[in-house]
């Protein structure tokens, strides 16, 4: 129907174009008077034939552009296949405007849209604890390729976090870089206060990068740090890790951070 509607001007215009033409053509005796008709009548289907055949072609080319937006090339197309079959359920059975379920899958949608198109666009995912779970996915991104290198931060203030929940991470990645799927990790430290220096697990995890083949690491001051993300404007002033070439994602600290002082 609406593309019905769409053709209702121009075949208005095409039937004054029609009547106006044999005409004009008339009065300067183009035609003969009795021709008049069949000429105004040919110009009517020629003019009408030819805007129908336009606006099937472009409904084929956006038809064509819709297949192929939602053509299923991976896994991930099917889902989002499915996911737009089960909101257009949704949507048909909603019982009110606004309706709970319509709104509350709208804002994680919206949630999902901003993340993949910032991870686009920006080559960065944000993270929260949630994602540690993610692991297996940063890690299938490794293929051994020259820069394939695991960059990383970590704040001597976090100890006690890393230590306890981070420590099976740690070391999974340790088993990467030794099946040489990861060809090295190079961690930077926030030094916080220098007693920090000091404390045994620090010490710990210095002498680990210190003394295992492809691990190395460079002690940074807090202050320090908070400049580098400033000036590379990085969103949070935390944790943040590298792999390969490219910055990847954020991941808030487990320490309340100070904010970075304005001079």
């Amino acid at each position: 129907m609406k593309e019905f509607q769409t053709l209702v001007p121009y075949l208005v215009i095409n039937l004054i174009t029609a009547f106006l033409v044999p005409l004009f053509a008339a009065q300067y005796q183009w035609v003969e008077q009795r021709d008049r008709a069949l000429f105004g009548a040919l110009i009517a289907v020629s003019l009408t034939a030819a805007q129908i055949l336009y606006h099937v072609i472009a409904l084929r080319r956006a038809s064509a552009r819709e297949d192929s937006v939602w053509a299923v090339r991976s896994e991930f197309h099917a889902k989002l296949l499915n996911i737009r079959e089960a909101f257009g359920r949704i949507v048909a059975g909603r019982r009110a405007d606004p309706d709970l379920f319509q709104r509350f899958f709208e804002e994680r949608v919206s949630e999902i849209d901003a993340l993949i198109t910032r991870a686009a666009d920006r080559g960065e995912l944000e993270l929260d604890r949630r994602h540690t779970v993610g692991f297996d996915a940063l890690a299938d991104s490794f293929q051994g390729k020259s820069k394939d290198i695991f960059r990383a931060v970590h704040l001597f203030r976090d100890n006690d976090f890393f230590f306890v929940w981070s420590r099976h991470f740690f070391y999974r990645m340790f088993e990467l870089v030794q099946q040489k799927k990861v060809k090295g990790v190079r961690r930077l430290m926030v030094l916080g206060d220098d007693r920090e220096l000091d404390e045994s697990r620090a010490q710990l995890l210095m002498r680990f990068h210190a003394t295992n083949a492809g691990y190395a690491y460079k002690v940074i001051r807090d202050g320090d740090f908070k400049h580098v993300v400033h000036d590379y404007k990085i969103d949070c002033p935390s944790d943040f890790g590298v792999y390969g070439d490219r910055y990847v994602y954020v991941a808030r600290s487990n320490v309340p951070v100070e904010p970075l002082e304005k001079s």
